[in-house]
C-alpha cells in the first residue's frame, strides 16, 4: 500500500486532487507494454489534508501523478499523458509493502 501526500500551492483545494499510479514508460519496446496494462493502474482522491492511499499493485517502476480538479479517465490516453510525463513522480513499488511518497500537484491551469 502506498501512503502519500500532495505538495500544493497555497490556494489549491486538497479534496479535489486525483492521484494516478501508472507503470513507468520504458525505452525497451517489450517493457513499454506495461503502460498498456490497465490492471496495474491505481487511482485515489485525496482527503481534506491532501493525504491519499493507493491499493497494492505488482512490484515494479511506476509514475505517480497528482491532478488538481480532474475528472474522467484522460490519464489512460497516451496522447494526453505524454504532455505530463515529466511531471510524474517516479515510484518504485517494492514487494515488501507500504511506503510513503510525496508528489507535486499538476494544477488545472497547466492543462
Amino acid at each position: 500500500m502506498y501512503l502519500g501526500a500532495i505538495l500544493l500551492p497555497l490556494k489549491a483545494q486538497l479534496s479535489t486532487v486525483t492521484t494516478s499510479l501508472l507503470p513507468a514508460l520504458k525505452l525497451c519496446s517489450s517493457l513499454a507494454r506495461e503502460r498498456e496494462r490497465r490492471d496495474l493502474y491505481r487511482t485515489a482522491i485525496t482527503d481534506e489534508r491532501g493525504r491519499f492511499t493507493l491499493l497494492p499493485t505488482l512490484p515494479g517502476e511506476y509514475k505517480l501523478f497528482a491532478w488538481e480538479d480532474f475528472e474522467g479517465f484522460a490519464y489512460m490516453d497516451p496522447d494526453f499523458l505524454r504532455k505530463y510525463e515529466e511531471l510524474g513522480t517516479p515510484v518504485n513499488v517494492a514487494p515488501s509493502g507500504a511506503s510513503d511518497v510525496e508528489v507535486k500537484l499538476i494544477p488545472a491551469s497547466r492543462r
